[in-house]
């Protein structure tokens, strides 16, 4: 099966559920807390600059 990286919010009861879900399903959980992550770096990461690029610099959609 695979091996997933799961990005969850610690103490989150439907992200537990999913978790299991997966696990039972014979994949690999590979759990990652989302809140420490985004509170490390930017939270749109490296595609950044994709969602300014689509959305200008507005934060809406051209066109």
């Amino acid at each position: 099966m695979a091996t997933v990286l799961f990005w969850e919010k610690p103490g989150c009861v439907n992200n537990a559920r999913q978790k299991r879900l997966l696990q039972e399903a014979g994949h690999t959980v590979l759990a990652r807390d989302l809140l420490a992550e985004l509170g490390r770096r930017n939270p749109c990461g490296r595609f950044s600059a994709a969602c300014r690029w689509r959305t200008g610099s507005t934060g809406r959609r051209p066109g």
